[in-house]
């Protein structure tokens, strides 16, 4: 997981499939929010229907649609912000 907290950017979370559902990725989700306390965005691949259901849970919310210029393939913006605005 990267965050790059002066751009409210949060990239490449992932978890080894053997290590899914144990709350990992929730616990690593959270921390990038209390870096990044006043709001997150990340980019996912539109076909990923497993990342966009586990970042929708947490909150996040889709933003725009882009093309991924590396593998041609649709990616959706998320964003989260914290209920209060942050």
């Amino acid at each position: 997981m990267v965050v790059i907290k002066e751009k409210h950017w949060l990239s490449q979370l992932f978890i080894d499939k053997n290590y899914q559902n144990q709350g990992i990725g929730s616990e690593l989700l959270n921390q990038a929010k209390i870096i990044c306390p006043q709001g997150l965005t990340l980019l996912t691949l539109e076909q990923n229907m497993i990342a966009r259901k586990f970042y929708e849970r947490h909150g996040f919310k889709v933003r725009k649609l882009s093309i991924n210029t590396i593998i041609n393939q649709p990616n959706m913006e998320y964003y989260w912000q914290p209920e209060n605005g942050g």
